[in-house]
């Protein structure tokens, strides 16, 4: 039995998944099984996986396509290592991250159930490569109690490590989550465990234009809401993060052309909390573009999203 299981969920991605693979098997840190969970790509992804020859390795391809959160299901329950890493197909492991997270495990105590690590960030617009680094404003091995998560949502499953244990006490990954499900997850494991951060950038995200799971559609401000609403009990203990999804789900309403659904989710925001200017804000400024031409809207909604970035 490994001590990690790396489950790498992909879908469509066989121009860049190579890049993935390949970081996994330059780790340092020898102790692992890698699951590459085929969530039914149309592409050359089997080709791609079978190019590697390393018995580590196990490819499962889904029958139909489920979803992100099906398919880290089916790798978890498929995998035998005591802890859990998510890659998503597009990013990258440093050769250390592994070797540098076993460590930082073996030292935290029992009640600390994930880990992250710092971030580098690679924007690729037209083929220029700026980076940056994510740091979650941590800068040792601390524990982290669980409810520094709820201040901000601080981070998504890529990257992410989380002891086995852990992660079925809280349920999994909720499947009728599309999107959002890592987040929805997270809310679940930050109410119950504590977690580190480990201060090195061992973790590479590459953002591409083509990241359908970010776009904002009607199912990603539906899924937020739902998200609000399955986990209410644990989010009205942490009112900024309350009004920080509500605003997000708000705007997408707004941003698709349902400004109905947009004012309902600001208007439930505010009877929570009457003294949040910032969703005072959003509903002024949203029901204001409401009086200009749909172009209009769109570019500055465009605009907004590219600055959040």
């Amino acid at each position: 039995m490994p001590q990690f299981s790396i489950i790498l969920t992909t879908y469509n991605r066989a121009t860049v998944l190579p890049r993935a693979i390949s970081s996994v098997l330059q780790q340092t840190y020898r102790d692992y099984e890698l699951l590459i969970i085929d969530d039914a790509s149309p592409d050359a992804t089997h080709q791609v996986v079978a190019a590697f020859n390393d018995d580590r390795i196990r490819y499962i391809r889904l029958p139909c396509n489920a979803g992100v959160s099906t398919a880290r299901n089916q790798g978890i329950q498929e995998s035998m290592g005591e802890s859990l890493v998510f890659l998503d197909d597009d990013d990258a492991l440093t050769p250390e991250f592994l070797e540098e997270t076993h460590r930082a495990l073996q030292e935290a105590p029992a009640n600390v159930g994930f880990l992250w690590t710092w971030k580098r960030v690679y924007d690729i617009p037209l083929g220029k490569a700026n980076s940056s680094e994510v740091t979650y404003g941590v800068y040792d091995l601390r524990v982290q109690p669980g409810n520094r998560f709820f201040e901000s949502a601080m981070g998504g499953t890529g990257g992410l490590i989380v002891r086995r244990r852990c992660l079925a006490a809280v349920g999994g990954f909720d499947e009728s989550f599309r999107v959002v499900g890592d987040t929805e997850a997270l809310i679940r494991l930050a109410d119950r465990y504590d977690f580190i951060i480990i201060p090195e950038a061992l973790y590479a995200i590459f953002n591409i234009e083509s990241n359908q799971l970010t776009k904002p559609t009607m199912l990603r401000a539906q899924s937020i809401e739902r998200l609000l609403q399955k986990n209410r009990d644990i989010l009205r203990r942490h009112p900024h993060l309350f009004a920080t999804f509500s605003r997000q789900s708000a705007r997408i309403y707004y941003q698709v052309g349902e400004p109905q659904q947009g004012r309902r989710v600001l208007k439930q925001a505010l009877a929570n909390n009457p003294l949040s200017w910032k969703s005072w804000v959003l509903l002024t400024a949203s029901e204001g573009l409401q009086l200009l031409p749909a172009s209009a809207r769109q570019a500055y909604y465009a605009k907004r999203s590219h600055k959040r970035g």
